[in-house]
């Protein structure tokens, strides 16, 4: 009894474990499948011999919950060089592993860069996946009215997230543009959402312009906290340290400036007098 008791809790184990995720025989074939049935891409560029890569593959895409989420994609593994280098050329892969999430016409919708353990990768991907789904009906909202400030919006922080540096500054400036007034209440924090961007990128002075415009609109201390710190951080990174310890003493003056937005704050002054020891 006991005896068929485990053996029936062992099948019925190995009936609920998820599947190992199927991955696509090619690029074209996955492409060819997206068309056919109305899926995305998710395109995964490692390299023989990375640690990264084998740590994300064993970790995280062997995750039970991000198996799950792969069913819903399909899903192509590419290892440089061997294979892909032209699609690594094509993606402007910049390191491994990467993840692209392509729409079935082989255009790219995101890039998600480097090792993240499972629960980060999957938060990553669902946004992904939802920005790459709204684009379509967004595109054809600014297509019947340009001055769609919504829809540009939403554009702008999706094309942030994907890291479409230049998409993301053309929508946000065309939402400033077309509501000065900031109806919806979200300038500030798309603006400082392409200002990360930029900054991911090591484009400060690109960053710091986007940061200064979300202290015009920001209408809480947060979002001016945060635009304080990221203009800080940004000068930090340029060696501009006294320029720097200005930001963080205008964001300390800030009333109401959250506790976690001051702690940060005056750990960041601490490291600057380290540093100018």
């Amino acid at each position: 009894m006991v005896r068929g008791a485990i053996v029936g809790m062992v099948l019925a184990a190995a009936c609920l474990a998820p599947a190992q995720t199927r991955w696509a025989s090619g690029l074209e074939a996955g492409l060819q499948e997206a068309r056919r049935s109305g899926r995305l891409v998710l395109a995964l560029f490692v390299a023989e011999g990375c640690s990264w890569c084998q740590r994300l593959e064993r970790e995280t895409l062997a995750d039970p919950r991000v198996e799950q989420e792969l069913k819903a994609l399909v899903p192509v593994r590419l290892e440089a060089p061997k294979q892909g280098s032209e699609a690594v050329r094509r993606y402007r892969v910049q390191g491994f592993p990467t993840a692209v999430l392509l729409n079935a016409r082989g255009e790219a919708e995101a890039s998600l860069l480097g090792f993240r353990p499972p629960a980060e990768f999957l938060e990553a991907l669902r946004q992904a996946v939802a920005d790459a789904k709204a684009r379509p009906a967004l595109e054809a909202r600014i297509a019947k009215d340009p001055k769609d400030a919504d829809a540009l919006l939403r554009l702008a922080a999706a094309a942030a997230r994907s890291g479409n540096l230049s998409r993301a500054r053309q929508m946000v400036d065309r939402a400033e543009e077309s509501d000065p007034q900031d109806r919806f209440r979200r300038l500030a924090r798309t603006l400082c959402l392409v200002g990360d961007a930029f900054q991911a990128a090591m484009r400060y002075e690109d960053a710091i312009g986007f940061f200064q415009r979300a202290l015009k609109h920001a209408r809480s201390p947060e979002e001016a906290g945060y635009a304080r710190l990221s203009i800080a951080a940004c000068r930090i990174s340029r060696g501009e340290d006294a320029a720097a310890r200005r930001e963080l003493q205008e964001a300390l003056s800030l009333p109401n400036l959250s506790e976690r937005d001051r702690r940060a704050a005056e750990a960041m002054l601490r490291s600057l007098s380290e540093r100018n020891r």
